[in-house]
């Protein structure tokens, strides 16, 4: 199988992990070896935690906890993206020099940061500041999806007619951020905390980023009109960029049993640049 409409549609985006697209996310939260004691499996995020986790763009605060309600702040935000882009974790490879006096380079979110300032994803806050353990609002992270996807070459239109009205408080929406929060929302990225409400300037909490993220990843593969490869693989056989075939045939059970299967799961194929 190729890659070619893939790529040409998501540009350099590289994600591999278990992205269930045919099967309910409630099926990927059931997977063994989950480490997070405090993401049950009855957890509104459970599946986009073990999303997040599976392919290295969130971890947890620690070996056993995620902190799902703890608030995503800007150093794990830009984190988050570059694992997206890269299909990794910063090495001693990537550069840490960046305009900011408060990322040091010896930091491990430094790496991050520089990549993120260089695409023109992230601003610093002013005085040469980035302020990598502040908090995010929702709008906040939502102009980070945007402008992510900005610099990844993917479509960032919205219908005209298209508006936020349902939600109440729309009118609270930042003016610089409403573009983003409008793509959000029409993708399906971002939505409302409830039915009438968007709440553009509440503190991201980390189940939510994961959340976000996973929509953002599975929203943009299917409109690859089929470019995307998807499904049961061992690990050998899902290399990006390489032509290789699924097992189509294979269970999410089957996937997540690791004393029978311990090389299989479930991927979603980016292509490799």
């Amino acid at each position: 199988m190729k890659f070619t409409k893939f790529k040409q549609k998501i540009g350099s985006l590289i994600v591999l992990g278990a992205v269930l697209l045919s099967a309910p996310l409630a099926a990927f939260a059931n997977t063994s070896g989950f480490p997070f004691t405090d993401v049950p499996q009855d957890h509104w995020a459970r599946g986009y935690v073990e999303f997040v986790h599976s392919n290295q763009i969130m971890n947890g605060i620690t070996d056993t906890r995620f902190e799902p309600n703890g608030a995503l702040n800007r150093g794990m935000a830009v984190a988050t993206l570059f694992r997206a882009h890269h299909g990794r974790i910063a090495n001693a490879t990537d550069s840490r020099v960046n305009p900011f006096s408060d990322v040091e380079t010896e930091r491990w979110y430094a790496p991050y940061v520089t990549w993120a300032y260089g695409k023109g994803i992230v601003e610093g806050h002013g005085g040469n500041l980035f302020a990598p353990s502040g908090n995010l609002t929702r709008e906040q992270f939502a102009v980070m999806l945007y402008r992510f996807a900005e610099a990844e070459g993917l479509d960032t239109n919205v219908p005209a007619g298209f508006r936020l009205d349902q939600f109440t408080d729309s009118g609270q929406i930042s003016t610089w951020a409403t573009a983003a929060v409008r793509w959000a929302n029409y993708n399906g990225i971002l939505m409302g905390m409830t039915t009438t409400t968007i709440a553009p300037g509440a503190t991201a909490i980390r189940a939510q980023g994961a959340a976000l993220l996973y929509r953002f990843l599975t929203a943009f593969a299917l409109q690859a009109d089929g470019g995307v490869s998807a499904g049961f693989c061992d690990d050998e056989a899902c290399i990006p960029g390489d032509e290789k075939t699924c097992a189509p045939e294979a269970t999410s059970q089957e996937a997540g049993d690791e004393e029978e299967e311990p090389n299989l799961a479930y991927y979603l194929i980016y292509p490799a640049v």
